[in-house]
C-alpha cells in the first residue's frame, strides 16, 4: 500500500504548483471512509519504515551501531545519509488528516490528533538528524503541493509543537494519546532549551505509561536471504557497537540489562550483536514512541539546567529500582551464609539496576551521568543523535567531545573519523527553487 505513495523529497517555499511532481498521487483517490482508512494505515506503515531506517543512519552516525561493510560513510562521520529526511510521513499524515475531516463522519478529534503526532514525530527526527535548513514543503488535501524555503532547526522543532498542540486539543478523550503528545512535545521543548516548559509538560505524567507502535528491522541488504526471522536482514550491515571512537559508551561490555545484546554470526559478515529488545518470532517489534521513562528523564534534565542534581538523580534512581530487594540466605556448607541482592524494578520496568550511589561533585560529570542514563533508557530508539547534537548545540559542548572520534578501524578500512554530527540533504532537494542549501552553523 504505501508503495504507491512515491511521494518525492524535493523541499520548500511560498510556491503553490497544481502540478504535483512526477510519482505523486493527488488525494481524490481517497474520497470515501475506507480511503481514510487507507491513507491512515499507509501513514503508520511509513512511519514504522522510517523509524527503523533512522534507528539504523542515527545508531550509525552516533556510538551506538558499528557498520559490518567497511566503508560505511554515515558510521565514519563522512558523507551523505544513508536515506533521505521522512518527508513521506509529513504527507501522508496532511493528507489524511483532510481525507478523515471529509469523509468520516462521527467523532473523528482522536483520528486526527494521531496523525498530528505522526507528522510531529517525522519532523522532530528530520530536525534532530538532518543539517539545518530542511524545506517543509506540503501536500494538501484537494489542494496543491506547496513548495517551502528551508526551515532551520529550531524552526523546525517549533513546528512539530504546533502540530503536537493542534493535536493534544483533539486528544481530550484519549488519556493515552495525550501522554504521548505531551512526552514528544517535551521532547521538542527541551531540543530547543526550554527546560522549564518541558518540565510543565510532563507533569502528572503516569511513569510507567508506554506509546507503542511495531516496526520491522527487515531489510535493508537487497539480498533476499535471511538466516533467522527473529533478526531480520539488516542485522547483515551493522552491529551493536562497544566504547567506539573514543567517546563511546560500552553498550556491550557494561552488562547494562537496558542494552543487553546477543552474538549473531550472519552469513559472510561474520559475527554481529543484536538488541535483545527487538528479538522477535514474528515479522515484527514493539517500539515505543513515547512513554513515561522518557518524561522522568527530562524532568531529571531541567533538574540538571536548575542545577538541582540532588533531585536530578533521585528521579534517575526512582527509574533504576524502588529501593528494596530480596535478600536469599542459602545454607552453606561449613555453616556459612549467601547473601543474594536483586534490585527490584523501579518505574523504568527493568530489575537488577542498582541506585546510582553518590552524586558525582562538578557539573560536567552529572552531565555525564545524565546523558549515560539517557543513552540505556533509550537504547536504540533514535533518541541518541538528537542528545548528541542538543550537546553541541545547547550545551556548548565541542562535537568531537561527544561524537566517534580518532581512528576508525574496520578489518578492511581505517581512516580517521569525519567531523559531521548530521546528515546532509539529497541533491533532489534542489528542484525546489526556494531551497538554498544546508545552515551548517545550526
Amino acid at each position: 500500500m504505501v508503495g504507491l505513495f512515491t511521494l518525492l523529497s524535493i523541499g520548500c517555499s511560498d510556491l503553490t504548483d497544481t502540478d504535483l511532481p512526477d510519482g505523486v498521487i493527488g488525494p481524490s483517490t481517497y474520497h470515501n471512509r475506507h480511503g481514510a482508512t487507507r491513507i491512515t494505515q499507509a501513514t503508520l506503515n511509513e512511519l514504522s519504515s522510517a523509524i527503523r531506517r533512522y534507528i539504523i543512519s542515527s545508531g550509525l552516525l552516533t556510538d551506538e551501531l558499528r557498520s559490518l561493510v567497511g566503508n560505511d560513510l554515515t558510521d565514519r562521520r563522512s558523507g551523505r545519509p544513508i536515506e533521505s529526511p521522512p518527508h513521506m510521513v509529513r504527507s501522508l499524515a496532511r493528507l489524511a488528516r483532510g481525507v478523515v475531516r471529509k469523509y468520516v463522519e462521527g467523532e473523528t478529534s482522536a483520528w486526527q490528533a494521531r496523525l498530528f503526532l505522526y507528522e510531529a514525530y517525522a519532523e522532530i527526527l528530520i530536525a534532530d538528524g538532518w543539517c539545518s535548513g530542511v524545506p517543509l514543503s506540503t501536500l494538501d488535501f484537494e489542494g496543491d503541493w506547496t513548495y517551502k524555503p528551508g526551515s532551520t532547526t529550531d524552526q523546525i522543532y517549533e513546528h512539530a509543537i504546533q502540530l503536537l498542540d493542534s493535536g493534544e486539543a483533539r486528544a481530550t478523550d484519549s488519556v493515552s494519546l495525550q501522554s504521548a503528545i505531551r512526552v514528544l512535545k517535551a521532547r521538542a521543548q527541551v531540543a530547543l532549551g526550554r527546560y522549564a516548559d518541558a518540565k510543565q509538560t510532563v507533569q502528572g505524567i503516569d511513569e510507567e505509561f508506554r506509546y507503542d507502535i511495531r516496526i520491522a528491522f527487515d531489510g535493508g541488504t537487497g539480498t533476499g536471504q535471511t538466516s533467522n526471522s527473529k533478526y531480520g536482514e539488516y542485522i547483515a550491515r551493522v552491529s551493536i557497537s562497544d566504547k567506539e571512537g573514543i567517546n563511546g559508551l560500552p553498550y556491550r561490555s557494561s552488562d547494562d540489562p537496558r542494552t543487553k545484546s546477543t552474538p549473531f554470526t550472519y552469513l559472510q559478515n561474520g559475527q554481529s550483536f543484536f538488541p535483545v529488545k527487538y528479538i522477535t518470532t514474528g515479522d515484527s517489534s514493539i517500539f515505543t514512541l513515547t512513554s513515561g521513562t522518557e518524561a522522568q528523564l527530562i524532568r531529571a534534565e531541567a533538574a540538571l539546567y536548575e542545577n538541582d542534581a540532588q533531585r536530578m538523580i533521585t528521579i534517575l534512581d526512582a527509574l533504576r529500582t524502588s529501593g528494596t530487594y530480596t535478600v536469599d540466605t542459602t545454607d552453606l556448607e561449613g555453616g556459612g551464609e549467601q547473601i543474594d541482592t536483586v534490585w527490584h524494578a523501579g518505574t523504568g520496568g527493568v530489575p537488577g539496576l542498582r541506585p546510582l550511589g553518590q552524586l558525582p561533585a562538578t557539573q560536567d560529570a552529572q552531565r555525564t551521568l545524565l546523558f549515560s542514563e539517557r543513552a540505556a533508557w533509550l537504547f536504540l530508539t533514535g533518541s541518541r543523535q538528537g542528545d548528541l547534537r542538543r550537546l553541541v548545540r545547547k550545551y556548548g559542548m565541542d562535537s568531537e567531545q561527544v561524537y566517534p572520534t580518532g581512528v576508525y578501524t574496520d578489518p578492511n578500512y581505517v581512516s580517521l573519523y569525519g567531523t559531521d554530527i548530521s546528515f546532509s540533504l539529497h541533491t533532489s532537494e534542489f528542484r525546489n527553487p526556494l531551497f538554498k542549501g544546508c545552515q551548517y552553523d545550526d
